[in-house]
């Protein structure tokens, strides 16, 4: 009853192998798609800070996010820890470029509403308009535009 059984241990093995070689095709192609992904999503990053377009790049973040470009190492065991359970979040360089060039669009685009906004402001004051000219002292004499003094902007 004991050596029966040997023969079904060497076709086992040969279905251990099998499957053993089915899962590494499996983990070879992950990583190949994985792989391209990171490259797509890296390219997207780096074309989106050239171009400065906002939504250019969010859509290449959320490219980044999709191809793991971004985690947390309590999550993921990636990159480095604080302390006992107390993870970082991590992201690579070109993340990092994207974000910053996000920050500096949006701060260039607070400056230039504020600007807008100044403008607007100035253009319902008396101001000086045109220079009449400079005398011999270096002195300069404006015009003032006389509608908006007379409509009490001055």
């Amino acid at each position: 009853g004991r050596g029966g059984g040997g023969g079904g241990g060497a076709g086992g093995a040969g279905g251990d192998a099998a499957r053993t070689a089915r899962l590494r095709d499996e983990l070879r192609r992950r990583r190949e798609a994985a792989t391209a992904r990171r490259d797509g999503a890296e390219a997207a990053l780096r074309e989106a800070v050239e171009g400065a377009s906002r939504d250019e790049l969010l859509s290449a973040l959320e490219l980044a996010h999709a191809a793991l470009l971004v985690g947390d190492s309590s999550a993921d065991g990636v990159g480095p820890r604080r302390g006992e359970g107390q993870g970082c979040r991590w992201m690579t360089r070109e993340v990092l470029d994207a974000h910053v060039a996000l920050a500096a669009l949006a701060h260039a685009e607070d400056d230039e509403h504020d600007d807008r906004r100044r403008r607007a402001a100035m253009a319902q004051l008396c101001v000086r308009t045109e220079s009449l000219g400079v005398d011999r002292s270096g002195r300069r004499y404006w015009a003032l535009d006389r509608r908006a003094a007379a409509e009490g902007g001055g």
